[in-house]
């Protein structure tokens, strides 16, 4: 491993300060050495930071070739300069003090989050009797232009318009419901992390089913980290590119510490009586660029009303957002909402009165007039049945069931994941003595929610358990992320990962039975096929007979399999909006890996960056015989997923094989039958315009690399339904040979009937083997409006500006932090920013990608007392554009 010369920096650096300020009557440093004697931050540690140490100046991360020009920018200045941050010049919010002891020593930017009245002084030392219970940096004193994390943790995507797909997968979707997701987005149990900047760990728990959602709820927060937590703004992103929205959450928790002191901002009024919070809560979600709020009011935990907080308080809050929001000019503004959830939140009736008013309280909080009826939706509580609303809904006619979610807890009890009959939840059930069976009344209905704390994410440390490799931490990593979307596709799909019309799902009772006294997630793990350990393990007998049953039963599929996708319907963001006049294309990246592609190829390269994600396939994974395209293929011969070790851009592509090993490695299926043609279902489209062009790059892993490859197009009828007179397998009009084995087919539609009673449904492939081992790759997928034309314009950077450098002494070498910022136009045609460091000889080395307009780095080491930074803008079309080189003097 090469390494380059470290320069040790000078001790009587110069120290420039910016003017925004936490409070300038309290100087920290004075005050107390806490910040100035805080250790260095171990970026290995997995609970805090990033779980693994990444070397900048690797030969791995060498940039090969250099096939574009380099603009020199010279020098640039830098603001602030010191081996710790001086909170007291430099605001970056709220700070819950274990994220003080990360940032003040590192400089990284965190993501959001808000304690009411702020901080206390002496969370950042501050030990004078006088000073130490100082509030600092209340929620109503932010200020985007002065809280300097505030700008990584914007969003610079804009909710895609995504619309149901032209058919149904299956003719059990129900449009009526909604389905809204509580959970976590990051693999860790905390509200803070650097996502917004990306982290070296290719394991994050990231969700990767959005279509199927109305609203992700990002879960997070709590009385000591910070109550009002907007998402990280790289989640935002891989939701509104997929057409999903997504919630903040106001996590009030009377249960476990909160106090009436601690929300005293929350409640503060003008002049006029106004409650100073619903403009604070406002400006942060339009600011950030997230879709509203989710408020979870525990705020007096099993104490009487008003103990912390009275309910007419949080009403009063919830009418005056709905009115401003609803009368707002600013149409994103205008299209925030809320979702309401108390503790054991229900709106039944008991015959003369209502069992919680405090709930049926909110429903009169919305805002209505002639041109706008804006609702709060009410979340109540788990295993609510739809019947119980019944009375509330005859009270309340601008309620519909569908605004109106019950709940199951997938998260604590983890075992209804793929097996769970979800129509328990969303009708009302009743018994079918005849049958011996049930009956469910689709007109008495709710939409649901499954709150699933870290949700698939919490199979993974289970399943590494269970491996006996002895890997890097680069496979554990993609071994874990594996195991994770696994089981988040079986959350959506099944266990089965096929939605079909036979599908059986089981009450959960039935499912606590089975998994009754035995650590149900590595049995799941265990017993499921797709994932091959080296070891043969023996498997819970319960678990074999009535949830992984596929080994007992002809078809190799199990018996019990169900999904969210049963009930609720897919959207898509593959529409003729969203393409018009345009190309929408993605690689299905999940904005993480060991590996990145883009003009060069760097194979050992953990990151994870979700502002880098693409939109993710429709379909998970639907796959099957054409010959029966409605029944899942064996499950223990074929299955869908990503695949980090074949990348055609970005860090993965999308695959047919049979599963992964322990080193997260997708593995050939050698069960494809020579004699049959097999479909897959890739993207859902609602499509009416055939002005447009798709293209697919593909690999053939196959031995002769000679697949029969064509476009499988599916078309709804008037119903709204597939048969087989509506799907063509058609040939592309063109096949080009790339790199490394990739082919890129391409087909007009123009030539092709679609229209308003003809929509093109789902586009895909039917694959004819002329090999019976191999697996299939897809890296891309684009439809283009037929007249789109490449609108490139050169991404300009100017105006580098180094906003703080901290420097730590490791061991007598030290290493630099740097946030830095740039200007550019042009962001149009931009994907992505890669960001290089480079060395006296003009090599160059990737470590870091952006969409942003600044960025973060970390373990830099002077070359003869200067950080040699560079920029290189990635266009829309795979592009390089020129490499900006400058670098700052520290001597």
């Amino acid at each position: 491993m090469k390494k380059l010369l470290s320069v040790l920096l000078l001790t009587s650096l110069p120290i420039v300060f910016v003017t925004q300020s936490i409070s300038c009557s309290l100087d920290f440093s004075k005050d107390s050495n806490y910040i100035k004697d805080l250790e260095n931050f171990n970026w290995k540690d997995p609970n805090l930071g990033d779980g693994t140490n990444f070397d900048p100046y690797d030969d791995v991360n060498k940039v090969d070739e250099i096939n574009t020009d380099v603009k020199n920018l010279g020098e640039v200045t830098y603001d602030n300069v010191g081996n710790y941050i001086d909170y007291n010049n430099f605001n970056t919010g709220f700070q819950w003090k274990q994220n003080i002891d990360k940032q003040a020593v590192t400089g990284v930017p965190l993501n959001k989050g808000f304690m009411p009245n702020g901080n206390y002084a002496k969370d950042f030392g501050t030990n004078s009797p006088a000073q130490s219970f100082r509030r600092l940096n209340s929620i109503l004193d932010w200020d985007p232009n002065v809280d300097n994390d505030s700008k990584y943790n914007k969003s610079e995507k804009k909710l895609l318009k995504s619309e149901f797909t032209s058919a149904k997968n299956v003719s059990t979707q129900d449009q009526k419901l909604k389905y809204n997701y509580l959970g976590f987005s990051t693999r860790k149990h905390r509200t803070f992390d650097n996502t917004i900047v990306g982290t070296k760990n290719p394991f994050e728990n990231t969700n990767l089913n959005w279509q199927y959602n109305n609203i992700f709820i990002n879960w997070s927060g709590s009385w000591f980290e910070g109550p009002i937590i907007p998402p990280p703004a790289d989640v935002i992103e891989l939701a509104h590119l997929n057409g999903s929205k997504i919630f903040g959450n106001i996590f009030l928790d009377g249960y476990h510490g909160l106090t009436k002191e601690m929300i005293k901002d929350f409640v503060k009024k003008d002049s006029n009586g106004n409650y100073l919070i619903v403009d604070k809560l406002i400006e942060i979600a339009n600011y950030i660029g997230f879709n509203g709020w989710f408020i979870n009011n525990e705020s007096n935990g099993v104490s009487p009303n008003g103990t912390v907080l009275d309910y007419e308080v949080m009403a009063k809050i919830i009418s005056d957002f709905n009115a401003k929001t609803a009368l707002s000019k600013n149409e994103d503004i205008k299209n925030l909402n809320l979702i309401y959830y108390r503790n054991d939140s229900t709106v039944s009736y008991n015959g003369n009165k209502y069992y919680d008013n405090e709930t049926v309280r909110m429903a009169s909080t919305g805002y209505k007039d002639e041109n706008v009826n804006k609702l709060t939706e009410l979340q109540v509580n788990f295993g609510e049945l739809p019947e119980r609303a019944l009375h509330f809904l005859e009270q309340n006619p601008d309620y519909n069931p569908e605004n109106l979610y019950t709940m199951i807890d997938g998260g604590y009890n983890g075992y209804i994941s793929g097996s769970y009959d979800y129509r328990n939840l969303a009708y009302k059930k009743s018994a079918d003595s005849a049958n011996n069976g049930a009956v469910y009344d689709k007109s008495i209905y709710s939409s649901f929610s499954t709150y699933l704390d870290e949700g698939s994410g919490s199979f993974a440390l289970p399943a590494l358990k269970l491996t006996t490799r002895d890997l890097s931490d680069n496979r554990k990593f993609i071994f874990e992320a594996q195991v994770g979307h696994l089981f988040n596709d079986i959350q959506y799909s099944g266990t089965n990962l096929f939605l079909s019309e036979d599908d059986n799902g089981v009450n959960a009772s039935k499912l606590k039975k089975y998994t009754n006294g035995i650590d149900y997630r590595s049995e799941f793990i265990k017993a499921d096929p797709r994932i091959h350990f080296d070891e043969e393990y023996e498997v819970n007998k319960n678990i074999l007979e009535n949830i992984y049953d596929f080994s007992t039963n002809k078809k190799n599929i199990n018996t019990n399999s169900y999904g969210i996708g049963n009930l609720i319907q897919e959207k898509t963001v593959f529409n003729d909006e969203n393409i018009k006049d345009n190309n929408l294309k993605t690689n299905f990246s999940t904005g993480s890996g060991i590996k990145f592609v883009n003009a060069n190829v760097f194979n050992e390269y953990p990151w994870t960056n979700r502002r880098l994600a693409d939109i993710l396939p429709t379909y998970k994974w639907r796959f099957f015989n054409v010959k029966n395209p409605k029944t899942a293929l064996p499950i223990n011969q074929f299955s869908g997923g990503y695949d980090y070790d074949e990348v055609y851009k970005k860090g993965n592509s999308i695959v047919i094989g049979n599963g992964f090993n322990e080193a997260g490695e997708i593995l050939n299926s050698s069960s494809w039958d020579l004699n049959e043609t097999y479909g897959w279902d890739i993207i859902g489209t609602n499509i009416k315009d055939n002005k447009k062009k798709i293209n697919i790059v593909y690999k053939d892993n196959s031995k002769d690399n000679n697949t029969l490859v064509s476009f499988r197009l599916s078309f709804a009828d008037n119903l709204g339904n597939l048969n087989n007179e509506t799907i063509k397998s058609i040939q592309p009009d063109e096949v080009e040979k790339l790199d490394n084995g990739w082919r890129r087919i391409t087909l007009n539609l123009d030539n092709i009937n679609i229209s308003e009673n003809n929509p093109l449904a789902m586009v895909g492939l039917n694959i004819k083997p002329n090999s019976e081992d191999f697996k299939l790759n897809v890296g891309e997928l684009s439809i283009s409006d037929i007249s789109y034309k490449d609108k490139k314009l050169e991404v300009i950077i100017s105006k580098v500006k180094s906003e703080y450098i901290i420097y730590r002494d490791f061991e007598n070498t030290y290493k630099y932090s740097l946030r830095f910022n740039w200007n550019s136009d042009n962001l149009d045609s931009l994907s992505y920013f890669d960001i290089l460091i480079y060395t006296n000889e003009n090599e160059y080395y990737k470590i870091g990608e952006t969409n942003q307009l600044q960025y973060y780095l970390k373990d830099l080491e002077l070359i003869d007392g200067k950080l040699n930074i560079a920029i290189k803008p990635i266009y829309k079309n795979d592009k390089e554009g020129k490499i900006y080189k400058f670098f700052i003097n520290l001597v």
